[in-house]
């Protein structure tokens, strides 16, 4: 009887031990990710919002249609990685579950704008950790906290290579002339700029604006006009084109609008698919068509530089729809 209590408290004792030993066991419970997207802060936030980008440019991640991203768990202990999307902006947990531990880890992301036009992306990895994520952690020398540091350092890396290639896919493309006559021209009291993607950024929130203003007049066209102030140098005023005369709007001459009557006026367009960026060489297309056509550009009139509304649903920067219109003599 003596002899089967003591190898009952030895049992005991040995479970003991081993419980204090794993529970003693250090496990990494934070680390952090960041990385520099030489990209605007606009595109990183619009794609790192896009639950469908993380399908694309995760290196663990499957193809499946479920509404959350299955990671690729072949190579770890974990028999199920799951990237989770969230209520609010950025998905926010990854869960990892195996047949000992079942463990969420959080997502806290920070995305900032640089001097330098790059941006910082800074993401803060932690979790909870009890003793059967100790027990995985002893067992098969892995934490889900470097799978997920591993794999977002690497699928960051993707992402601002996926954006570069988009950004640098264009092509221009001529359009019939087109004439203005009869509308308004509605000038934003935004003070111009000379850098074209602030004016785009403050153009696509004050088109939000609008969008009490479009119930009571026919607004047609989205624009930023482009006034040439000496040879190598413009700046960039934020606008909207109305075709048909309306009942002007008293919210909007009491915001401090500009509008002012389009005269009848000839347009040459050109169209670009592709980010804001290739800019100039639509400029340069536009241009040469207009001298090869012998006709004159009406310097002492702005440029119109289009920008198309579907462009702040598509995260693709290589979709984007604008228009270059340069006034002409004929």
């Amino acid at each position: 009887m003596k002899k089967a209590l003591y190898i009952l408290l030895a049992i005991i004792l040995i479970f003991l031990g081993f419980y204090l030993f794993v529970h003693f066991q250090k496990i990494e419970t934070k680390a952090y990710v960041s990385h520099e997207f030489e990209v605007p802060e606009e595109i990183v936030t619009q794609k790192l919002n896009n639950f469908d980008s993380f399908r694309k440019n995760w290196p663990v991640a499957t193809k499946t249609d479920s509404v959350n991203i299955v990671l690729n768990s072949n190579k770890s202990s974990y028999s199920s990685i799951e990237l989770l999307p969230s209520q609010n902006n950025f998905p926010d947990q990854i869960h990892f579950k195996n047949w000992i531990s079942n463990q969420y880890v959080n997502l806290d992301w920070t995305v900032s704008k640089n001097k330098n036009k790059s941006t910082s992306v800074t993401l803060k990895i932690d979790t909870q950790v009890d003793f059967f994520d100790k027990l995985n952690q002893l067992i098969n020398k892995e934490t889900a906290i470097k799978i997920a540091k591993k794999q977002f350092t690497k699928g960051l890396e993707n992402l601002e290579k996926s954006i570069i290639k988009e950004m640098q896919s264009f092509d221009v493309k001529p359009l019939e002339n087109k004439s203005l006559s009869g509308g308004f021209l509605l000038k934003s009291p935004m003070q111009r700029s000379s850098d074209l993607n602030a004016a785009v950024n403050n153009a696509n929130s004050i088109f939000k604006d609008f969008n009490q203003a479009e119930k009571e007049i026919n607004v047609t066209l989205d624009c930023i006009l482009i006034n040439k102030i000496s040879s190598d140098e413009v700046q960039y005023q934020v606008a909207q084109i109305h075709l048909i005369e309306p009942e002007l709007s008293h919210d909007l001459i009491n915001a401090g609008y500009n509008i002012s009557r389009i005269e009848n006026q000839n347009y040459t367009r050109h169209r670009l698919l592709g980010n804001y960026s290739n800019i100039d060489k639509l400029w340069y297309e536009s241009f040469q068509s207009i001298n090869q056509s012998n006709s004159e550009v009406l310097n002492e009139l702005p440029i119109i530089y289009m920008l198309s509304k579907d462009n702040q649903r598509e995260i693709n920067p290589s979709k984007w729809h604008s228009e270059l219109w340069i006034p002409i003599d004929n």
